[in-house]
């Protein structure tokens, strides 16, 4: 019943939103997404990622998306045998849980959603290396539980392999390494993760970055 609550507020705000003209990437009024979610097609698993992603911008949404089951098949599209496309807009829609949502973050730690996003911080696509980055951040801001797991995890040394000075020439490369820096600030608040950065060489890596970096890049790296 608690889930069927939720799916339909989510469904009834959707059909709103249809009804107003919001963008919604051409998803109809109801949950196809939720069920598109599991489904064998590569293509309508990363559209309904996709639907995530935008209807979690409303705040209700994203709390009701929570609680209506949809993060464990959003991990699920995680697995190394989804495409690239797939791993970025799951990454992606989880980053858009996660954000501000205490609700959120720890369901996703409970779900096993850390792991997999970790994995993805080696991908040989710098955009799924962003938005498992940028999920990551997410899910260690203002969460000591989850800065504990995401560095139990084994989560620092990739990030501090993201913060590669090379990286912060080129727009991609830029982002990529600022998702990074976001990460390592959450974290480094826990002093367990701060301890890590540190052995690991992140401090000389966030130094090069305050010399070469964006400006966004820059005070990161400053902040961590």
């Amino acid at each position: 019943p608690y889930q069927d609550q939720a799916r339909r507020s989510v469904c009834s705000r959707t059909a709103a939103a249809w009804r107003m003209g919001e963008p919604n990437h051409g998803q109809p009024p109801g949950l196809s997404w939720f069920e598109d979610l599991s489904s064998d097609d590569f293509e309508l698993q990363r559209q309904a990622a996709v639907a995530v992603r935008e209807l979690a911008l409303n705040h209700e949404n994203k709390r009701d998306i929570g609680r209506m089951g949809a993060i464990v098949p959003l991990i699920g599209l995680l697995d190394s045998d989804r495409p690239a496309a797939v791993h970025e807009q799951g990454a992606a829609a989880l980053r858009a849980l996660a954000r501000n949502d205490v609700e959120n973050q720890s369901e996703i730690e409970r779900q096993g959603g850390i792991a997999p996003l970790i994995a993805l911080l080696s991908s040989d696509e710098a955009a799924v290396q962003e938005q498992a980055a940028a999920a990551l951040t997410n899910l260690a801001c203002s969460h000591k539980p989850n800065q504990a797991a995401i560095q139990t995890a084994g989560a620092i040394a990739p990030l501090v392999n993201l913060l590669g000075a090379e990286r912060a020439a080129g727009t991609r490369a830029a982002l990529l390494a600022e998702a990074a820096a976001g990460a390592l600030f959450n974290l480094a608040l826990n002093a367990d993760c701060a301890l890590d950065l540190f052995k690991l060489g992140g401090i000389q890596k966030l130094i090069e970055l305050l010399e070469l970096g964006t400006p966004l890049l820059q005070g990161r790296a400053a902040g961590t």
